[in-house]
């Protein structure tokens, strides 16, 4: 966060070193690939953060000004190990629960790379759901398409250099992307109204795959290095 005020909205903690912010940069390498090569102190996103800005800031550069509505499916892993009810296996099989509803503490983070790219402030009604899996963020957003967005055009222009998401054909799944560093983005459209979905591994890309590709890019590494493995579920 840039904003020790944002954090503390969001986390309900005051930031422990405010003095340090101003030197971090977000380490999304889509987005922040140039700031990313010359710092030295870089912040990884959090998971649905990332799954989600995947999604939403191709339609942001674009110009999109609307509502967003979006729906992700997490793994337990994402959980933590902390024993609670989320966490119990009685609980989370066959079952879908919605938590954080509305408050997720990622939102903060989108909100915030949204308003480096745009003077628009999008309302994200984002409904967080713990799955019935262990490892995966399955992440879905609907959009009133008013502008005649054309979404193979949107994301091939935002992803023609990045190496870790790949655009596939319809709506992707899970396992396409479990056990590997890749976001796998797909839509489906009817003229009025375009759903967005991104897949992710949540410890992957979501987490220290994404860390291992920005410290790839900060060291003048191939950004690849270390990363160029598919998902061992296929």
């Amino acid at each position: 966060y840039q904003s020790p005020s944002e954090y503390e909205k969001y986390y309900r903690l005051e930031h422990p070193a405010p003095e340090l912010l101003s030197r971090f940069v977000y380490g999304l390498p889509e987005f922040y690939r140039n700031q990313i090569v010359s710092t030295s102190y870089l912040a990884n996103p959090g998971c649905f953060a990332t799954a989600i800005q995947l999604a939403i800031l191709p339609l942001i550069q674009q110009g999109f000004q609307g509502d967003l509505h979006i729906t992700g499916v997490t793994g337990s892993s994402g959980s933590g190990n902390k024993p609670g009810k989320v966490t119990h296996f009685s609980t989370r099989n066959d079952n879908l629960i919605p938590y954080k509803v509305l408050q997720h503490q990622h939102l903060g983070e989108i909100y915030q790379s949204i308003r480096t790219m745009s003077s628009v402030d999008p309302l994200l009604a984002f409904t967080p759901v713990s799955g019935p899996f262990v490892r995966g963020i399955w992440v879905s957003v609907s959009i009133r398409n008013h502008m005649g967005l054309q979404p193979d055009e949107v994301y091939a222009a935002a992803y023609y250099n990045a190496p870790f998401v790949r655009l596939v054909e319809g709506i992707p799944e899970l396992k396409q992307v479990v056990g590997s560093n890749f976001a796998d983005i797909g839509w489906a459209t009817d003229g009025h109204s375009l759903v967005v979905t991104v897949v992710i591994d949540n410890l992957i890309k979501g987490a220290s795959g994404q860390a291992i590709q920005n410290m790839n890019l900060m060291f003048d590494l191939p950004e690849t290095a270390g990363l160029m493995y598919p998902g061992y579920l296929l």
